[in-house]
């Protein structure tokens, strides 16, 4: 949910600066330079924060999925030494 809550408000940000040079006119843009560079940092700084929280949720489903595998070989080694033993003992 978060992720598309950043991707919205990316995506707003950066409409918002593209319609605000499509309006104001070749004698205009020269007035309009302090705020498109406000607008330009404000959608790298939603691109930057959706890419590390896509980063971050990316890693934490790695680190799931190392782990539930590490938990699979861990039983299965436990599995063989416990038929081993039993084995031992017949």
């Amino acid at each position: 949910m978060e992720l598309q809550t950043l991707e919205k408000q990316l995506q707003d940000a950066s409409k918002a600066r593209e319609a605000r040079l499509r309006k104001a006119g070749p004698s205009t843009r020269a007035g309009l330079a302090s705020q498109l560079k406000l607008m330009d940092a404000e959608v790298v700084t939603l691109s930057r924060l959706l890419a590390v929280r896509t980063l971050q949720l990316e890693l934490a489903h790695v680190y799931k999925s190392l782990e539930e595998e590490a938990l699979d070989v861990a039983s299965g080694d436990l599995l063989k030494r416990g038929e081993g033993a039993g084995g031992d003992n017949h």
